[in-house]
Order: structure tokens, then C-alpha cells, then sequence
């Protein structure tokens, strides 16, 4: 296995503890609080932030690495900021739609 592989394999398990917690969070709250029987207490809420920075971690050290980088015309496309704006007007549009829908409840 290369350290690519190895660190896409970590981040493919990230992405699912970060799935995981989501659906405790749905289940039972942000600040429901989950002993998990070697004395850490942590909220719902606590335990997704840390995966969602575990998974930015290795995001990270994917990039540190050199392992995601993209030919220098197409490196451009994807400014962070840029794509952050458009997934946000994404979000924000189809939020809308379920209003609309009677879907969702402000």
C-alpha cells in the first residue's frame, strides 16, 4: 500500500465516523452526552467537531504530502474559498425548495 492509499483509506474512515455521529445527532441530539466506557464524556455535538477535524487532518496531510495535487491549469479551478461559496448557494437554493415544499420548518 503507498501513503496515498494508506491516507485515502483514513480519510474514507473519517467520512464515516462523520456519518455515524450524524445519525446519533438525528437520533438523539447535539447535546446528548455518550460515555464510551473509558471515561470520556463527550456531547454529540463535541464528538462531530473532532471528526470533522480528524478528517480535515487528513485532507490536509494529503495535500502536505503531495498526493492530490492536480495539473497547474486545473490547480486554479479549485480555490477552496470559490467552492465553499458555491456549495453554500447550492445548500441555500435547495433549503429553499423544501420550504417551498413544506418540507422543511425554520
Amino acid at each position: 500500500m503507498t501513503k496515498q492509499e494508506y491516507l485515502i483509506n483514513l480519510l474514507m474512515e473519517e467520512s464515516a465516523e462523520i456519518i455515524l455521529i450524524a445519525s446519533k445527532i438525528k437520533r438523539f441530539g447535539l447535546h446528548e452526552v455518550y460515555d464510551d466506557g473509558h471515561g470520556n464524556q463527550k456531547s454529540n455535538l463535541e464528538r462531530m467537531l473532532i471528526e470533522v477535524s480528524d478528517l480535515l487532518t487528513v485532507f490536509t496531510m494529503l495535500g502536505e504530502e503531495k498526493l492530490l495535487d492536480l495539473p497547474p491549469e486545473k490547480d486554479k479551478l479549485y480555490d477552496p474559498e470559490v467552492l465553499f461559496q458555491e456549495k453554500k448557494a447550492k445548500i441555500l437554493k435547495y433549503m429553499q425548495v423544501s420550504r417551498d415544499l413544506g418540507n422543511l420548518h425554520d
